[in-house]
């Protein structure tokens, strides 16, 4: 599926896109998401979470008189947010029966793209931080069969990814019982 349309409320047209190039070779689009999955996006509020640790420095700095000019510590602020934002725009984690793909969104937009087979895949477990019950997000940690962890985050605690996963990894082959993948 293709993204037509998307908006600061997070809603999109979507059409069905193509698979292969026209010269029938898969392509390397990184707008490219294939027919069978499911794309979960970040909450809208994850880029704003992400900067809040910096954005109380900056306040405190402008309170003790760091920042004389009011213009500066904004211009700080925007330094300090806009990557953050822009990198929220392009980050989405897209689940096919076979893989997952976390979408990595660049400063300058545009993205990466990291490719995972779910068959390397050990589970999935979820965990909501401090505050992420009670805003509505979560970190979902995926495992890999030779032991590393990854964490998904800013997830909505709406999306049961991880039961999907764990689900889709059983089905692949994954899982703990697996004996390291192949």
């Amino acid at each position: 599926w293709r993204i037509l349309w998307w908006s600061e409320s997070a809603t999109f047209i979507l059409e069905p896109a193509p698979n292969l190039a026209s010269d029938n070779k898969p392509t390397n689009d990184p707008d490219e998401i294939p027919r069978d999955a499911k794309v979960i996006k970040q909450v809208q509020y994850a880029w704003i979470w992400s900067s809040l640790p910096w954005v109380l420095v900056v306040a405190v700095l402008y309170g003790i008189g760091f920042f004389p000019e009011p213009l500066m510590t904004l211009a700080v602020l925007v330094a300090i947010m806009a990557p953050r934002f822009m990198m929220w725009r392009g980050t989405r984690y897209i689940l096919t029966s076979d893989q997952l793909i976390y979408q990595r969104g660049k400063f300058l937009g545009g993205s990466s793209r990291f490719q995972i087979p779910l068959s390397k895949l050990a589970d999935a477990q979820a965990r909501c931080g401090a505050f992420g019950r009670a805003v509505g997000y979560q970190t979902v940690d995926i495992v890999f069969q030779e032991g590393g962890v990854a964490s998904l985050k800013y997830i909505s605690i709406l999306d049961d990814l991880a039961d999907e996963l764990r689900r889709l990894i059983v089905a692949a082959g994954g899982g703990p019982d697996s004996g390291g993948g192949g």
